[in-house]
């Protein structure tokens, strides 16, 4: 919807035609037109880009924006509780995407449980978004690249937001004519305000995260700039369990850091990048004479290049991997010592090309053709070949169709007991405990713009097949009883994906966003004798439901998001005792059983206190969880005697009010 202000200088004549058409003659006008726009626009099929100013407005966590919570509410991408930090696109997993800071890979992006990302949000300008892989990514799943500050403002200035749970601060400054910097940091108090209800069943949980960024832009004459990134982002928690008397604690970090080069020719464009990025996490846990420990990281550093020359888009990478997968320490003089440490080191090479043609407006037509290897810690070569098209057909007025269709090789695989972000998760490489991972995908998109633009509608289908998965099914009793070996509690097999989804968009005017409907499966098999059915992965949705919307007037914003989608499937066990110090565990089949539907409703409002130019200050409610629903976000064995049964654990706090002031300059 169009606000219109119109202010007529002069007269409007008006007479009747034989015709009985009413005609207006305007002898002078003069018009002003603000028009507010969504933030959220789809370039071609899969790809999304979303403005920094629509991430901010939607209802955040105690207040604060998140852009992996915005993608979160897009069809076609799930995630299945605040206790799960994943984000499932098309029915993959959470390590098939590749998730980046202005085009540098990055591990470990959420903070404990999924609550926060690391992304601080006041040091990124927007973000795009893409449900298939792209020609910089060697994953086969979706590609998430946030983009860093614009650092090359006229004026120096910065923001900052004091929250319940946390405090941000951005600040922008020139060095000279030429450098641009921008500064940010986040910190949490958590503990000080939630404490009392921060439980994870009746433990009292003790968590503090921090996030800290800089950027550079270096002018270097007309045609050449230099772009640096750092980050560094820590989480450490702590929990006492009273019933077993157990400590345990959790620290876990990761780290970015990134030099370009990128150089403006004519008719071309060459970038050049070095960078190193890690995640590095341990956990400890003490309990009268038993001690463990579970350190893991994955650290990789390498050189990304590419050229853009009119319709030729030529690009390589160059990685080297540093991995420690989960690599336990038990001291017991009850249960068998244990002390591994297996690093592991990988090199992976790709090169690509990329070609476009647009043939009469009308037809697209976009060829992709990469070529990979990858040399394993036994000194062994993987090559592969990862292949796209995409074809494109606008039928004007009647809408646009696009298919695209590929295949992907990945050489990292993630796993884990959890998928809450604890540091019992853990990457590995191709090699000794799997062949590479692989994809064969397919989508088909319509999309069409209706009443001018003001809305627009898009549907689509798509599939994958997935082969070379993994899964793991131990648990942390398994160090306790046996000589740990990975190989034994790794679930090996193959994948299908398969969904539909639609989305109705309100694209301008004083209320804008989206209304959703998705439909996934997400079925995998495994090559074990006892696992002998399909299953459906953990973080399958069958339905889901999805609404965001923002409304402006005056100095009001107001902005809410609703959830409703089927339950996520989990395993039940059976029994569980000790025999002769050892604790004997049996599970029914493998995610037979389903959580109850999740449904949660978010609002927040907006007020703008200050607006004098530079200096605007804004206050913020927000309320996460409105309905107060008890919504399972995992399950616990309760025993007593002989009798042992499952028991649903909700989120630790039932409804979360949150006010929050931010001011820029």
């Amino acid at each position: 919807m169009i606000i219109l202000a119109l202010a007529f200088a002069c007269n409007i004549k008006a007479a009747r035609a034989q015709s009985d058409t009413l005609t207006y003659e305007l002898t002078g006008a003069s018009a002003t037109a603000v028009i507010n726009h969504s933030g959220l626009r789809q370039r071609e099929a899969g790809h999304i880009s979303i403005d920094k100013s629509l991430i901010d407005k939607l209802p955040g966590f105690i207040g604060a924006s998140d852009p992996l919570r915005s993608i979160s509410l897009l069809p076609g991408v799930q995630t299945t509780s605040e206790y799960q930090t994943g984000i499932h696109i098309c029915g993959s997993e959470n390590s098939h995407n590749y998730i980046s800071f202005g085009g540098v890979p990055l591990y470990g992006v959420k903070h404990l449980l999924g609550l926060f990302s690391v992304f601080n949000p006041s040091h990124y300008s927007g973000m795009n978004f893409s449900k298939h892989p792209d020609i910089t990514s060697n994953r086969i799943g979706g590609v998430i690249n946030i983009e860093p500050p614009d650092t090359s403002a006229r004026k120096a200035g910065g923001e900052f937001l004091l929250g319940m749970m946390s405090a941000q601060a951005s600040v922008k400054f020139h060095l000279g004519k030429s450098t641009h910097i921008c500064i940010s940091g986040r910190e949490s108090f958590m503990n000080l305000i939630y404490g009392k209800w921060m439980k994870i069943g009746e433990d009292h949980l003790k968590y503090s995260f921090g996030d800290y960024n800089a950027s550079l832009v270096s002018r270097l004459g007309r045609n050449d700039r230099i772009l640096v990134n750092l980050f560094y982002g820590r989480d450490k928690a702590s929990v006492t369990e009273q019933v077993v008397k157990m400590d345990l604690t959790m620290n876990w970090r990761n780290f970015l850091a990134s030099v370009q080069w990128r150089h403006q020719g004519e008719g071309y464009t060459l970038n050049n990048q070095v960078y190193c990025s890690g995640y590095v996490s341990g956990m400890e846990l003490f309990q009268e004479d038993l001690h463990v420990r579970l350190p893991s990281r994955i650290i990789s550093s390498g050189y990304k290049g590419s050229i853009r020359w009119d319709r030729i888009y030529i690009y390589t990478d160059i990685c080297h991997y540093d991995v420690l997968p989960q690599s336990p320490y038990v001291s017991s003089s009850y249960f068998e010592n244990l002390n591994l440490d297996e690093r592991q080191q990988g090199l992976e090479l790709s090169v690509a090309a990329e070609y476009g043609i647009i043939r009469k407006d009308n037809v697209e037509l976009n060829a992709v053709l990469k070529v990979m290897a990858f040399l394993d810690s036994e000194k062994h070569w993987h090559p592969g070949a990862s292949p796209s098209l995409k074809f494109g057909y606008n039928v004007y007025r009647y809408g646009k169709i696009n298919v695209a269709a590929g295949y992907g090789n990945q050489y990292l695989f993630y796993t884990g007991m959890s998928n809450a972000g604890l540091p019992v998760e853990f990457w590995f490489l191709a090699g000794k405990h799997s062949k590479p991972q692989s994809s064969l995908w397919a989508d088909l998109n319509y999309s069409i713009d209706l009443f001018h633009g003001m809305f627009a509608v898009s549907a689509g289908i798509y599939a994958r097949r997935l082969y070379n998965q993994v899964e793991y099914n131990g648990t942390l009793f398994d160090f306790l009883n046996t000589s740990y070996n990975l190989d034994d509690f790794l679930l090996k097999g193959k994948g299908v994906n398969f969904g539909a989804n639609i989305m109705l968009q309100k694209v301008s005017g004083k209320f804008t966003g989206w209304l959703s409907y998705s439909f996934g499966r997400a079925l995998r098999t495994f090559d074990n004798p006892d696992y002998p059915d399909v299953y459906p992965a953990s973080h399958e949705r069958l339905h889901e439901v999805n609404f965001a919307g923002n409304y402006n007037f005056g100095r009001w914003t107001l902005s809410g998001t609703l959830v409703f989608a089927s339950g996520s499937p989990f395993t039940v066990p059976e029994y569980l005792y000790i025999n002769s110090g050892s604790i004997i565990a049996s599970y029914g089949d493998y995610n037979a059983c389903r959580m109850r539907p999740y449904f949660r409703v978010d609002v927040s409002a907006g007020y703008t206190v200050l607006d004098r130019g530079l200096q605007k200050g804004e206050i913020a409610l927000s309320v996460y969880n409105l309905t107060a629903r008890r919504n399972d976000v995992m399950y616990k064995i309760v025993s007593s005697g002989e009798s042992m049964a499952v028991r649903p654990i909700s989120f630790m706090l039932r409804i979360i009010p949150s006010l929050s002031y931010i001011h820029k300059f």
